[in-house]
């Protein structure tokens, strides 16, 4: 008996050795293929890499200090500013903002230059394109901050600029010898699907801001009062966070939203400090949707909600002469507040609370217009 264990054991023992030796031939192949699996899988990522390189997505510290001590360019001359813009073009780009602003930035002479090329609606129809660009400020006390550095110009063919339309949202630029596509973003001019509106207000157009907000702007003809309503928070171009009851703030662009029973993100504040940068958080105010402006629809809504600008400005809502000329200067639409500190905007929205007994006076509370006060007679902006 104890003999057939005794064999019976060197069998088991046996047997247990081929198995043993069996895992370990199955663990080699499977640690063999993961790694070949890893290596294909690092190597394909290194192929895609080198085939899309992502050295120019990447901006590193050590490329910002060395362009700050670059000196090659005159940056008072626009003409060579635009060349130098110009060349770094690729043959094609898409201008995502609603006012056809292609907005640039880069680091020159210890500066931070910031500014556009742009396709402005009536300017591309008599072949222009305009140039803009100033010298950043971080925290600017005054408008007049930003004049350190500031230019602009209107290049036409007799600049060597030609400016040719494919359709009415593509166009052909070319200079020196360098022909770049422009296409602008087609907004679809309808209302979101499933997008709730009170009775009282009136959609007027979709824009796409430079923050990569994209809003629909409304009209409350209760209030006779223009609101911003992003298009569709759940798709927002940045993390939202709620700093107090439905008020909630981007983290990127710092801009304040007032969560309405409808779930709608509604504009209601934008940050001083955005504003005095003219950065890209500056407020959707410089980007309505031009492109689709096709009567004076928007025009007389701007009158209504400022009397003060009746007769004085066209269907853009770009301040005329008496003969009908614009001068340049635009009504800015901003139906919501600046603030300083998030404690101001709690205290903003509180307030608007205790004095509303409904939320469609809420809203017309927090989207109110101070320009709205500016008697009529008066022709400031």
């Amino acid at each position: 008996m104890a003999k057939w264990r005794t064999k019976l054991s060197a069998h088991k023992m046996n047997l247990l050795g081929v198995l043993l030796v069996f895992n370990i031939i199955g663990l080699v192949i499977f640690i063999f293929l993961t790694v070949a699996s890893s290596n294909s899988l690092f190597i394909a990522q290194l192929n895609n890499l080198n085939k899309n390189p992502v050295s120019d997505k990447v901006v590193f510290h050590q490329a910002i200090v060395e362009q700050g001590k670059e000196t090659f360019l005159d940056l008072h001359n626009y003409q060579d500013v635009f060349t130098y813009v110009f060349s770094q073009l690729p043959n094609e780009v898409t201008i995502y903002p609603s006012e056809n602003y292609y907005y640039f930035t880069f680091y020159h002479k210890n500066q931070f230059i910031k500014g556009n090329i742009r396709l402005d609606v009536e300017g591309r129809k008599q072949g222009k394109i305009s140039f803009a660009y100033f010298s950043g400020h971080v925290l600017p006390e005054n408008k007049s901050d930003l004049d350190f550095l500031m230019n602009s110009y209107e290049f036409q063919a007799s600049d060597g600029v030609s400016l040719a339309e494919e359709n009415p949202l593509k166009y052909r630029v070319s200079y020196g010898g360098k022909t770049v596509v422009f296409n602008l973003n087609n907004i679809s001019q309808e209302l979101p699907p499933g997008y709730p509106l009170y009775p009282e207000e009136k959609f007027v157009a979709r824009t796409f801001d430079e923050s990569g907000w994209p809003f629909s702007l409304l009209f409350d003809q209760a209030s006779s009062q223009f609101r911003f309503i992003a298009d569709n928070a759940k798709d927002s171009p940045e993390q939202l966070h709620e700093i107090d009851e439905h008020l909630w703030l981007g983290r990127q662009s710092g801009f304040a939203f007032y969560k309405d029973k409808f779930d709608r993100y509604v504009l209601v504040g934008v940050s001083t400090d955005q504003t005095r940068q003219n950065s890209y958080y500056d407020g959707p105010f410089d980007q309505l949707a031009d492109n689709f402006v096709i009567d004076d629809n928007l025009k007389e809504l701007m009158e209504q909600a400022y009397p003060y600008v009746t007769g004085k400005i066209n269907r853009y809502g770009i301040f005329v002469n008496e003969q009908g000329v614009a001068d340049g200067s635009r009504l800015a639409l901003t139906p919501y507040n600046n603030y300083e500190s998030y404690d101001w905007l709690r205290y903003f929205v509180a307030g608007c609370k205790e004095k509303s007994s409904d939320e469609k006076q809420l809203l017309a509370c927090l989207t109110y217009d101070y320009k709205k006060d500016v008697p009529a007679s008066t022709s400031s902006q």
